[in-house]
């Protein structure tokens, strides 16, 4: 692969918000969604809208999303882009989080975006770490963003670019305000404990009381799910509002030093 091919990922920044968010609602496993932008001419990518999708599976060092969700999200996004006159737009990449470890692809990464690549040469992924603390604060920070390809299962990586695109903000908060309703959808389907898959001993009604053990399983069992929906809906409440509040406190500010910035500049022309 010619590493000139790509020069810079440039990312909108309401789909940098909306990727950022849903990485801290799971801080125990990956999550997973598309990224819609356009490639131009000269090989550079320019992110405008990220999409979150749901699981296949919940696991801590890998994250799935199923093939027809892809398909439906390219055409969902296609139609977006003739509604938003951009005809160019399509799913130019994926992105997904690595909690708690480094930012940088593991050999099932690579090997899932060399699957994609086999679809779309121009296909990148983007990795976001987060929940690393640092010493003088116990807010979880985002580490790094990164950028890759593949190329023979090594990486090739590409700098990152955030860009305000007030143009997009509309489009792109859309986006981001379907999380908790993924969430949710993903609670009310996540059963991790079904009719084929309980481990009695793993999971024993009682080891002393010869009462319990007439209990009907089937009858624990749905019990647990509703406990487990309810507990699951209970934390999309609480993961979704904190990550929003953290990164919209830090746009602010951001968007304050932006402000003093351009006042102090102005003071000096004058």
């Amino acid at each position: 692969m010619d590493n000139s091919q790509i020069r810079q990922v440039k990312v909108n920044s309401v789909a940098y918000k909306t990727i950022c968010t849903h990485a801290y609602t799971s801080e125990n496993e990956e999550i997973a969604g598309l990224l819609a932008g356009e490639v131009s001419s000269d090989r550079n990518w320019h992110i405008k809208l990220a999409i979150p999708l749901a699981r296949l599976f919940k696991a801590k060092d890998r994250v799935e999303i199923s093939d027809n969700q892809l398909i439906e999200t390219m055409q969902m996004v296609q139609t977006e882009g003739l509604k938003m006159n951009m005809p160019k737009l399509r799913i130019v990449g994926w992105y997904h989080s690595h909690p708690h470890i480094s930012v940088w692809p593991s050999h099932v990464d690579l090997q899932t975006q060399a699957t994609y690549q086999l679809m779309d040469r121009d296909f990148i992924g983007l990795i976001v770490s987060v929940f690393s603390r640092t010493q003088n604060s116990d807010i979880p920070e985002i580490s790094e963003l990164c950028a890759f390809q593949d190329d023979k299962r090594a990486g090739v990586y590409y700098t990152v670019e955030i860009l305000e695109d007030f143009n997009n903000t509309i489009n792109g908060f859309n986006q981001l305000n379907t999380i908790p309703r993924l969430l949710l959808q993903e609670a009310n389907t996540d059963l991790p404990i079904s009719d084929n898959s309980v481990d009695k001993d793993q999971y024993p009604i009682s080891q002393g009381s010869q009462v319990l053990n007439k209990v009907d399983d089937d009858f624990v069992i749905r019990e647990y799910d509703a406990l487990y929906k309810m507990l699951s809906k209970n934390y999309v409440s609480g993961c979704v509002l904190l990550p929003m509040r953290n990164i919209y406190q830090k746009w602010v500010l951001s968007l304050r030093d932006q402000v003093e910035n351009l006042k102090l500049r102005l003071e000096q022309t004058n």
